[in-house]
């Protein structure tokens, strides 16, 4: 079994090789899944985008709060090098090298999910996020027939999977690590890292139309709760 040191750097190198970008169809959604979450970013403050990839959460969150001063991290460093515009840290999402509660916002997107552990680089997300702080997950759905078909592409033998050099395709079932999770599961770790879960929405490429719970992708928002002993000094004034 690899290291989880190993993995990390499996995954890097084939996201170097196979830089993902979205198809045209659903390239400017972001800021749509957003507002269907209806999420009410702060106008000012620092976000952070966790897996960055492309930059479509980055750019839809820049055009919805221009003000917002934006990070971009990502393991890869080709994804990152063409996101000029933005903040830019080459890393781990099971690292991250910032500082407890550094963040108004953290979103990732479909980075997670292609960690050796899902649960520890969300457990990072709540790390750096300042109470009262907004998080946006995605997530692959364990209960989609998507974890079936990423089996299958992983079985195929080197060399079809060498000749099929369409990123999305690689990205969705060529990737060396992918993680399924159910929505019970998720909100498990938003209790247990003290976010206040808030909606759920779904979506996918495969499966896209389905309801919430069975898409091959779930979005999660939620917000960071104020520490508790903020909460008990807030409720004794009330007394």
């Amino acid at each position: 079994m690899k290291s989880e040191k190993e993995a990390v750097r499996e995954t890097e190198e084939f996201y170097n090789s196979n830089s993902f970008d979205v198809p045209k169809q659903f390239k400017n959604k972001q800021e749509e899944r957003f507002k269907k979450l209806k999420i009410n970013f702060p106008e000012t403050g620092k976000a952070i985008d966790v897996g960055a990839g492309s930059g479509r959460s980055s750019r839809a969150l820049r055009k919805m709060r221009p003000n917002l001063d934006i990070t971009c991290l990502d393991i890869a460093k080709k994804s990152i090098d063409r996101l000029k515009e933005f903040k830019r840290i080459h890393a781990s999402a099971l690292n991250i090298p910032f500082e407890d509660e550094t963040f108004d916002v953290v979103i990732s997107v479909g980075c997670l999910h292609h960690t050796p552990n899902a649960k520890k680089g969300f457990e990072e997300c709540c790390r750096i996020l300042k109470p009262g702080g907004i998080l946006v997950i995605a997530l692959y759905n364990k209960w989609t027939i998507y974890p079936i078909l990423y089996k299958i592409g992983k079985r195929l033998p080197g060399f079809i999977k060498r000749k099929i050099k369409i990123p999305i395709v690689q990205d969705q079932f060529f990737t060396p690590h992918a993680s399924f999770h159910s929505p019970k599961e998720v909100k498990e770790w938003f209790e247990q890292n003290g976010i206040e879960f808030k909606k759920l929405l779904g979506t996918g490429y495969i499966t896209p139309y389905f309801p919430n719970k069975l898409c091959q992708f779930i979005y999660y928002y939620g917000i960071k709760k104020e520490h508790k002993e903020k909460q008990e000094l807030q409720q004794s004034k009330h007394i």
